[in-house]
């Protein structure tokens, strides 16, 4: 592990690598500075990037993608009162009040702090808890992957939807697009309809390309809205930006609350940065000393939400790389991009690439740092970025999504395809079906295949096996929890709505 970690560093922080992470990370804190856009798009736009590289700059490339999204929204989120992403809502509360009043640096100053310090708890606790998970991944057998891609699917389908019902159909269309093409134990040729381009599959980079980058730009389209509108807040001053320094520091401990709170619903898959903004704006709320001033521009208010959606992102990585079980959004393309590569989560990628694992951890780390440096000197600059027009983002967006996804394998027809998916994803989003499940489906459809046939071919008890090993026993219980949950609200709704004639 020593010299894993040893590589890592001289990846990560060797001339020119080091060079990569702060272009990289200057770039998607543009792109997570526009509101309405988001972070999740550069992401993306980087899987046709990195099929040309060697893996230790496809990883910096990630982290750099990564690391700059948070962030970069709450540029927005501050000065314009529009969050740049979904994480970000929670800090317009307090930080945009603080800008009207004059304290837009103060704001941006204990964002970026927060932010710095939030994520480098999160990736330390990563680092901490990845000989613990190694030791249970090692443990695995074909029943408990197959279980384990339930899991996940069941997971994201019940906690991240307000109707999972949508959640399951949208792993439904996922397994069935995976099942396109070769099976990869009969070798038969599945669901091809005598086109030959299918009978390899789609391609995994195509469908990310259109189902978040061009039906994202599908759907800014059909909005036809301006990004934002001006709203006067006075620019930073050096004084504010220090002042805002200081107040992170002599609140550690709010600090490390909220950093603990990101890494635990981190680890959830699916559950999202948004909720870890808000359980830490709640708990920060609830430790003031002055809760009258949420709402109105408490600084606690900017501190905790930024510190624990920074920090979600190490526990995200977790079951990312221990279990191909995506904690994000964003680390759902970072599971796309890892099989892109030949790398496999679990138990191949926490051993014969554990330099792989470290360089990406690390590069991490020095991304979300700079993107904190970075906001720091040129928020003024940056806001600007966020005036720019929709219709000078979208065929821009639109060429490259086109351009890279035919440079993926020189094929004409993946360009195609993924304008039949970005139509697709236009449709899920705009009727509340679930991208991220959908891609984890499609991305975990043949390892679910091919464990499930090992599980039936090592079994002397057929499906019994998935309730006779430990492990597998766990795992069958959890995946009925998770299926269970969207069930327990409208059984309460309905007990409460009982109990009300009796209270009258």
């Amino acid at each position: 592990m020593i010299e894993a970690i040893g590589e890592a560093l001289l990846n990560v922080f060797g001339f020119p690598n080091v060079l990569v992470v702060l272009l990289g990370v200057t770039v998607s804190m543009l792109f997570g500075a526009l509101p309405g856009l988001g972070g999740i798009v550069i992401l993306t736009l980087s899987l046709p990037i990195i099929m040309a590289m060697e893996t230790k700059l496809a990883m910096m490339v990630f982290a750099a993608s990564i690391g700059g999204i948070t962030f970069g929204g709450s540029i927005s989120a501050i000065l314009l009162n529009v969050p740049g992403t979904v994480a970000n809502i929670a800090t317009v509360f307090d930080g945009h009040p603080l800008a009207r009043q004059g304290r837009a640096g103060y704001a941006l100053a204990i964002s970026a702090t927060a932010s710095a310090l939030g994520s480098v708890f999160g990736y330390v606790i990563f680092l901490i808890l990845l000989p613990v998970v190694r030791s249970v991944v090692f443990s695995f057998g074909p029943p408990e992957f197959f279980l384990m891609a339930l899991l996940g699917i069941s997971l994201i389908a019940s906690l991240t939807q307000s109707e999972p019902v949508k959640g399951l159909i949208s792993a439904g269309l996922g397994f069935l697009v995976a099942f396109i093409g070769y099976s990869p134990i009969t070798g038969d040729v599945r669901y091809a309809f005598d086109l030959d381009y299918l009978w390899d599959g789609v391609h995994t980079g195509v469908i990310a390309i259109g189902i978040f980058a061009v039906s994202e730009m599908f759907f800014l389209a059909v909005k036809g809205e301006e990004l934002v509108q001006d709203t006067g807040v006075v620019r930073p001053t050096v004084r504010d930006v220090l002042d805002g320094v200081r107040f992170v520091l002599a609140n550690f401990f709010l600090l490390v609350r909220s950093a603990v709170i990101g890494c635990v619903v981190g680890i959830i898959p699916g559950v999202g940065a948004n909720v870890a903004a808000f359980l830490a704006y709640a708990q920060a709320q609830a430790t003031s000393r002055n809760r009258a001033n949420f709402g109105r521009g408490a600084p606690e208010g900017v501190l905790a939400p930024e510190a624990s959606n920074d920090a979600k992102d190490g526990g995200a990585l977790l079951p990312t790389v221990a279990f191909g079980i995506p904690g994000s959004a964003p680390h759902a393309i970072l599971l796309v991009g890892l099989l892109l590569l030949g790398l496999n989560p679990g138990k191949e990628l926490l051993t014969t690439h554990q330099a792989t694992v470290f360089t990406l951890v690390l590069a991490l780390i020095a991304a979300n740092v700079w993107t904190s440096v970075l906001g720091l000197l040129f928020a003024n600059q940056l806001v600007k970025i966020t005036r720019i027009r929709v219709t000078l983002i979208i065929p821009i967006v639109l060429v490259i999504s086109f351009v890279g996804a035919f440079v993926l394998r020189n094929n004409l027809l993946d360009a195609f395809a993924v304008l039949v998916f970005g139509f697709i994803g236009y449709g899920m989003k705009k009727y509340n079906y679930s991208f991220i499940t959908f891609i984890l489906a499609y991305v975990l459809g043949e390892i679910a295949e091919v464990s499930l046939f090992q599980t039936l071919l090592i079994s002397d008890t057929g499906f019994l096996i998935f309730v006779t090993r430990p492990i597998s026993l766990v795992l069958t219980l959890l995946i009925l929890v998770a299926l269970g949950l969207p069930l327990v609200a409208p059984l309460k709704r309905a007990w409460t709505r009982r109990q009300l004639p009796d209270a009258s």
